[in-house]
């Protein structure tokens, strides 16, 4: 999975998305979001097992479709920091890596499979 995508939509989609995310919850996976690349749309969905939210935007360049679930806070804090213009999201080796300007960061990610429906 790999894609550049403009930083401020992304993190405009990431704050709208995150409204449902819950801080605590007792099922992890419920803090996180999934990620899913297809074709030339980024889609980010977020729930708390009771509302569901998907917001898309679309990628300056996509290498590779894919998915991936990734903590909401954490990802939306780093976007938010970036100082660059857009934000280049890349999956390898289980880590979602971000990369803005001169900045990366290395995301721990989840199965998309074990994302609730």
């Amino acid at each position: 999975m790999r894609c550049t995508v403009d930083r401020q939509d992304f993190a405009f989609i990431l704050q709208k998305a995150k409204q449902v995310i819950e801080k605590r919850s007792a099922l992890p996976i419920t803090s996180c979001f999934l990620l899913h690349i297809n074709e030339e749309k980024l889609y980010v969905k977020g729930t708390n097992l009771e509302v569901y939210i998907t917001a898309r935007i679309s990628t300056q360049q996509t290498d590779k479709n894919g998915a991936v679930v990734v903590n909401a806070d954490k990802l939306t804090s780093i976007v938010k920091s970036l100082p660059s213009a857009y934000v280049q999201l890349e999956l390898n080796n289980g880590k979602l890596i971000l990369t803005g300007g001169r900045s990366t960061f290395k995301l721990t990610t989840l199965d998309p499979e074990d994302f609730p429906e």
